[in-house]
This record gives structure tokens, sequence and C-alpha cells, in this order.
């Protein structure tokens, strides 16, 4: 049983994390949580935490995250507690506003760093725990979230958050993403591609060819390469009537899909499906790509058409 110090169920926006004394926390500054409570799943953290050290302490041994507003404790009866006044846990508002319905189970909810502050900071100190790369969790005004949201069924139905992306409000690089993490309990199910998806959509609404921010992690790359090639490959081998008769530029299927044309060139290499002429042009291997996803496991992208626009997905 966690020690009974003082709690809170979530930081201030302006908290700090005090400086840490063990031989990894010396290194880091971070707080070392052994495992974590996300509603009724436990999890081992891969990293340390940067929860204020006031709050749980410097080494904790479990900590209990509420899965519908990731407000946090180290002390089991204070998630009790609050689990019994927390709106969304039963059937209340969550944070943020529909943008975007997938299907009758999953939903793209949008929320502002600056307006769902408490929020955002706190499934972001929770998001730290799985990612080595993630800096960003106090100052969140800069960014909005896009939260991949799972509708339960129920009386009313309750909603909680199954991973997210963030994207800078300004960002000078275009870059159409900065950080994007599903939740451990709910990896390996695809919903990682709803939000890679997603991220291009928002691309498509402003105009704008998108990138994720660079550098990309070493596992980030892997589900954007498997993403890119799944689209290309529908592009490639499933083309849409209107360019079914027209040899495919780089520049034609950047403007379908909003892919940078940087990452598609990178990616059509890494298939083997692209060589260049003498006069610096690209020819684009339609059989190479095929060979790629045959031996890849690569999902073929299906063409929709929606209020006129041709989109793979």
């Amino acid at each position: 049983m966690p020690s009974r110090r003082r709690c809170s169920s979530g930081p201030s926006a302006s908290a700090k994390p005090d400086t840490a004394t063990s031989k990894k926390q010396k290194k880091t500054g971070e707080v070392l949580v052994k495992e974590v409570i996300l509603g009724n799943m436990a999890m081992t953290p891969a990293h340390g935490a940067n929860y204020p050290v006031e709050l749980v302490g410097k080494d904790v041994e479990k900590l209990y995250v509420c899965e519908f507003c990731f407000k946090y404790t180290d002390d089991v009866a204070k998630i009790v507690g609050h689990s019994r006044f927390c709106e969304p846990a039963h059937g209340g508002a969550i944070a943020g506003t529909l943008e975007y319905t997938i299907d009758e189970r999953y939903s793209i909810y949008k929320v502002d760093g600056e307006t769902d502050n408490l929020f955002c900071t706190n499934m972001c100190l929770f998001a730290k725990l799985f990612m080595a790369d993630k800096s960003i969790y106090y100052e969140v005004k800069g960014f909005v979230f896009y939260t991949l949201v799972e509708t339960m069924a129920g009386t009313p139905p309750l909603r909680r958050v199954l991973g997210f992306f963030s994207k800078e409000k300004m960002s000078w690089d275009d870059y159409n993403l900065a950080c994007i993490l599903v939740f451990p309990p709910f990896q390996r199910g695809g919903l990682g591609r709803k939000l890679i998806a997603y991220s291009y959509r928002l691309s498509k609404y402003e105009a704008k060819v998108g990138s994720p921010e660079k550098p990309i992690s070493a596992l980030g790359l892997i589900g954007y390469t498997r993403y890119w090639a799944s689209i290309l490959a529908g592009v490639v081998l499933c083309p849409h009537a209107s360019i079914a008769d027209s040899p495919l530029s780089i520049a034609d299927i950047s403007r379908m899909t909003m892919i940078l044309p940087d990452d598609i060139t990178a990616t059509l290499k890494k298939m083997d499906a692209i060589e260049k002429d003498a006069d610096g042009n690209f020819t684009l291997d339609a059989a190479k790509v095929q060979q790629y996803v045959s031996e890849n496991r690569v999902r073929v992208s299906q063409y929709i058409e929606r209020d006129g626009e041709i989109w793979y997905q």
C-alpha cells in the first residue's frame, strides 16, 4: 500500500518537479515510478516521470491515474475517492470538442492546451512514462492536442482517451504533428494509423502539405514508413480513374495525399520502387511496390470520394 503523504489528483500548471536524488534521478531529474495503474490496467513505465515530487514523492511504488481525466495520486484511497466525483467517469463531457467521427466506436477530439491546460498537462505527464523524447508537459499552451476517444457501450456511454497527437499552434516548418502516442494497453490495434491519418486530413483542410516533426524517433519512423507505404501502394496499385491513365509524379502524389515530397521519395526508395533517369526524372515501378507490399504485409489503402475530393485511407 502506498504511503499516505500529502497528495493531489493533479498539479497546477506551474508545478515543478524537485531535484532527484537517486543515480538515475540525478542524471535525468525525473521521478521513478515502478508501476502505473491506469483505471484497472497495470503497466510498467518505460521511462522516468516528471510528476511533482511534493505530490507523489521521489520513488513511487504505484501511481494511480484516472483513465478519464489523467489526474493522479500515489494513494489508492484518493483515486477511489476521485472516481466517485470525476464527471467523465460517469458519462459527463470529456475535455475538448468533437472534431471528427471515425466510426461508432472511435472519434477524434480537439483539445486546446491553453483552454484545457490541466487535462493536457496531466495527459502529457502520463505520456512521458512511455516516451523517451517527450519534453513538453507543463508548457502546453502553445499546442493543440487531438485525442483518439473510444465510446464504450453503456447507459450513459463512457468515453476515454486511448492516445493522442499534439500539434504546435504555430509551426514555422509546417509540421502537422509534434508527437504521437497510443497508450500501451491499446497498442498494436491500428489506432496509431488512425491518428496519423487524421494529421494528414488536417493538412488537407489547411491546404498545406504536412510532415511529422523531425527528427522522428526510430520507433516513430517505423510506424510512419508503414503508413506512407500503405498510402503510396494505394495510389500506385489502386489508382482513381482520374489518374489511372496518366504517369504519376512525386508532386502529383503529394497533392493527392498531402505527404511531403521528401517523405514520399524516401519511402519509395525504401520500397526500391523508384528510379531516376538521365534527365533527373523519377520513374515509379509498380511491380516493386507490389513486391514490397506482399513481402512486408503492408495494407494497400483504398480511396474514398467525399465532397468532390479523393482521399486514400
